[in-house]
């Protein structure tokens, strides 16, 4: 049977157009792509960068997620552990991420330690949080707080648990419990 190289060709240019219209961008991209950074040479594998949120500090505005590690298989659920870490990257997309070990503020922090917290996995509530916060990142230059609003998408995407890693390891994303200091 001869090969029909124009149908080959042709399937080839679909899944490469297709893999394409499914890789990640903007925030995301940056979360997805964690392990290709130099700062990241020594992570574990497994760990996982969660959704960013946007801080303001001394250097000006910048993300900044929390490192887990997932307890056991993946699965329709996730079981993560409590963080061990953070990731800062800075706004412009070629600044390289800077990793934060978290263990003199795990020390002090409730949530230090602990069982692994269930975590569905929910592709399309994480996808509309980070395409939230890159619709909110073109408002850092003209809004005083450009992540206001965003507390439901969060809360859509995370669930209880890690949201209160945030509010304790995070101080500066303090908009993201309602409490800004």
């Amino acid at each position: 049977m001869p090969l029909d190289r124009e149908a080959l060709r042709a399937a080839s240019q679909a899944a490469a157009a297709e893999r394409a219209r499914r890789r990640p961008t903007g925030i995301a991209a940056r979360v997805a792509t964690l392990h290709r950074e130099a700062a990241a040479a020594d992570l574990p594998l497994e760990t996982l960068a969660l959704p960013p949120v946007l801080v303001t500090g001394p250097s000006g505005w910048s993300l900044v997620g929390l490192l887990c590690v997932p307890a056991g298989p993946g699965g329709p659920t996730l079981g993560l552990l409590p963080p061990w870490g953070r990731v800062r990257w800075g706004l412009d997309p070629s600044s390289p991420a800077v990793i934060e070990s978290l263990k003199a503020d795990l020390a002090s922090a409730p949530v230090r330690s602990g069982p692994a917290v269930p975590m569905p996995i929910q592709r399309a509530a994480w996808n509309r949080l980070y395409q939230e916060i890159d619709a909110r990142l073109a408002a850092t230059q003209r809004d005083e707080h450009p992540m206001d609003g965003l507390v439901p998408a969060y809360q859509a995407a995370l669930p209880r648990p890690v949201l209160a890693w945030y509010a304790a390891l995070i101080p500066e994303a303090d908009w993201l419990t309602g409490e800004r200091s």
